[in-house]
C-alpha cells in the first residue's frame, strides 16, 4: 500500500494542486468526449456534391445493429496517448565472515551488550539481505483537444520491501527521512506549444508542476528545482528567450523560502557560434552561469562556462567531445576560482521553518578552490566488443582546505563490454581511486572529520542481463571492493566487501509520443 509520508508543511498544497489538475484533465477529456459530434455526416454530403454534382450516389450500407460506433474523440485520445510504466525489482545481499569487525563489532547478543571476548555486538550491522521496489509512471496526451496542447503527469514510488535496520550496509536515503514507502508527484503540467501565428509559433507556456531547469544547463544540484508555476519560451533561429517563476513544493525539508524564479537568454552569433546566459533566484541568492559554443561542421565540439553567485566567480570551465566512427571523446576542465560556493545546495540557503530543525548543511564544510580534470574514451571493436577507460582528478589549490567531502583524489577506471547474442550484453570494469588525506593525527579537535576517509578504494564489478525491448530486463552482478580508511582513532586497511546483485525491470507499458 503505498502512503504520502508528512516531511513538510506544502505537503497539503502539493496534494491540492495535483487533485486539482487530475480533476481538470478528466472534467476536460469527459467534456470533449460528451461533445456531439457535429454536422460530419452533412458536410461530408456537402463535399460529395459538390465533386460530383447530380452523379453523386451515396453508397448504402446497413447498420450493424450490435456494433456501436466508436466516438471520434475517444479514438482521438487513444491516437494522441502517450505513457510509460516501469517497475524495478531490486535484490542486495552480502554474505560475512563471522569474524568480528576491525572495529570489534559482533553479532551475539543484544545491541550494545558485550561479550565474554570484549567486543561489542551490534546485530543491525550485519544484515545480509535487502529488498526494494521502484515504480515510474508518466501519462500524457499530445494534441488532443487542440492540436498545440500536451499534458502530463509524471509518478514515482520507492519502497522498502523488508524494513532496513539502522545500521545496516543497504541503508539510503529513502531510510534516512523516516519512511519506507514513498510516492511523490514530479510533474503535472499542460503546454500550449504555438501561442498564435506568425513568430508567435515559436512561444510556448508550460502551467503546473515541472523541473524549473527543463532548457536549463546549469551544474547538478544547483538550480535543479521542482516548482509548481508557469514557465514561458521562446525559439527561432536567431536567439531563444526563457523565463519561469513558482512555488517550491518539497519532499524532504520544510523551507522558510518557497518562491522560485529565473531566465535565460540564447543568440546565434552569425551563426558560427551560441552564446546564452542563465539566472536562477532563490533565497535571496542568484546564480548567474554564461557559456559559448562553437557552430561548425565537425566530430569535435566544445563549450566553455563561467558561473557566479552574487557577484562572486565560481566556476571556469571548458568540455569537449568527439564522435566519429568508433571513437568517443569525451574531456572536461573546471576551475573553482573562489570558495563562495553554495556549499553543494543553493537551497541550504534557506533554513527551515520548523525552529527545531534550524540546521543549514550537513557539516559538510565548504569547497575549496580547486582544479579538475576528466576524460571518458571509449572504442567499439567490431560488433561484440567496446571497451573504455575513464580519468577524474581532482587537485586542491590548498591541502590544508580539504574537508571530509572535498580533498584531492585521482580517478582510474577501465571496462569491457560485451555482446555476445541479440538481447545479451555483459560488462567488467576495474576502478581504482586514491585520495589524499593530511595526517589523522594532526587532528586538535575531536569532531574535527576533515582528515577522515577513505584513502584509497579499488573496487572490480561485473554484470550480465538479458532484455527484450518493451517486454522486460534481466540483470545480475558481482562486486568485490577493497579500500583503506582513517580517522585519529582507528587505521583500517585492505577491508574487503564482496557481493551480488539481481535486478529483474518490467515496463509495464511504453508508447511514447511521436
Amino acid at each position: 500500500m503505498f502512503r504520502l509520508n508528512p516531511f513538510s508543511s506544502s505537503r497539503h498544497f502539493s496534494r491540492s494542486f495535483l487533485f486539482l489538475f487530475l480533476c481538470f484533465f478528466l472534467l476536460t477529456q469527459i467534456s470533449l468526449l460528451a461533445a456531439p459530434q457535429g454536422s460530419g455526416s452533412s458536410e461530408i454530403d456537402r463535399r460529395w456534391d459538390g465533386l460530383f454534382g447530380d452523379q453523386a450516389v451515396a453508397p448504402e450500407q446497413a447498420p450493424d445493429p450490435a456494433v456501436r460506433p466508436t466516438p471520434s474523440s475517444f479514438r482521438d485520445f487513444t491516437d494522441q496517448l502517450y505513457y510509460r510504466v516501469s517497475i524495478d525489482y531490486v535484490h542486495n545481499f552480502i554474505s560475512f565472515t563471522d569474524e568480528p569487525t576491525r572495529t570489534g563489532i559482533v553479532d551475539e547478543g543484544p545491541p550494545f551488550s558485550a561479550t565474554p571476548e570484549g567486543y561489542l555486538s551490534f546485530p543491525s550491522l550485519f544484515e545480509s539481505g535487502d529488498d526494494r521496489l521502484y515504480a515510474r509512471g508518466t501519462f500524457g496526451t499530445r494534441g488532443f483537444g487542440h492540436e498545440r496542447l500536451r499534458t502530463e503527469v509524471s509518478v514515482i514510488s520507492y519502497h522498502d520491501l523488508n524494513g532496513t535496520t539502522s545500521g545496516s550496509p543497504f541503508q539510503n536515503i529513502l531510510d534516512t527521512f523516516g519512511g519506507r514507502s514513498r510516492t511523490e508527484a514530479l510533474k503535472a503540467f499542460f503546454e500550449v506549444d504555438g501561442l498564435g501565428e506568425g513568430r508567435w509559433s515559436n512561444a510556448s507556456l508550460r502551467a503546473g508542476r515541472q523541473f524549473t531547469h527543463r532548457s536549463f544547463t546549469l551544474p547538478q544540484p544547483l538550480g535543479a528545482s521542482v516548482m509548481d508555476g508557469v514557465a514561458f519560451e521562446f525559439r527561432d533561429q536567431d536567439f531563444d528567450f526563457g523565463a519561469f517563476v513558482g512555488y517550491r513544493p518539497t519532499f524532504f525539508s520544510d523551507p522558510k523560502d518557497r518562491w522560485v524564479t529565473g531566465a535565460n537568454f540564447g543568440v546565434n552569433l552569425a551563426r558560427r557560434a551560441y552564446a546564452a546566459y542563465q539566472l536562477f533566484y532563490y533565497a535571496g541568492t542568484g546564480i548567474h552561469s554564461f557559456s559559448i559554443e562553437p557552430r561548425w561542421e565537425q566530430p569535435l565540439r566544445l563549450k566553455g562556462h563561467f558561473t557566479l553567485i552574487d557577484g562572486d566567480p565560481i566556476d571556469l570551465g571548458v568540455r569537449a567531445s568527439y564522435v566519429e566512427g568508433n571513437w568517443s571523446v569525451y574531456a572536461t576542465f573546471q576551475e573553482k576560482l573562489t570558495t563562495h560556493d553554495l556549499e553543494y545546495d543553493i537551497f541550504l540557503e534557506s533554513p527551515a521553518e520548523e525552529p527545531r530543525n534550524q540546521n543549514r548543511r550537513l557539516n559538510l564544510g565548504e569547497i575549496a578552490e580547486s582544479s579538475r580534470f576528466g576524460l571518458d574514451v571509449t572504442r567499439q571493436l567490431g560488433p561484440l566488443f567496446a571497451v573504455g577507460g575513464r580519468v577524474l582528478i581532482l587537485a586542491l589549490h590548498d591541502e590544508e582546505e580539504q574537508t571530509g567531502f572535498d580533498a584531492s583524489f585521482q580517478d582510474f577506471s577501465a571496462n569491457l563490454a560485451f555482446f555476445p547474442a541479440r538481447n545479451w550484453h555483459a560488462s567488467f570494469e576495474y576502478r581504482h581511486r586514491n585520495t589524499d588525506r593530511l595526517d589523522p593525527l594532526e587532528a586538535f579537535f575531536f569532531d574535527d572529520t576533515r582528515h577522515a576517509g577513505e584513502t584509497r578504494y579499488d573496487e572490480f564489478t561485473g554484470s550480465v542481463g538479458y532484455r527484450r525491448p518493451g517486454r522486460f530486463h534481466l540483470q545480475g552482478g558481482l562486486y568485490h571492493r577493497v579500500m583503506d580508511t582513517q580517522n585519529r582513532i582507528i587505521l583500517i586497511e585492505d577491508s574487503s566487501t564482496t557481493g551480488l546483485n539481481t535486478r529483474p525491470s518490467a515496463p509495464c507499458g511504453v508508447k511514447d509520443a511521436a
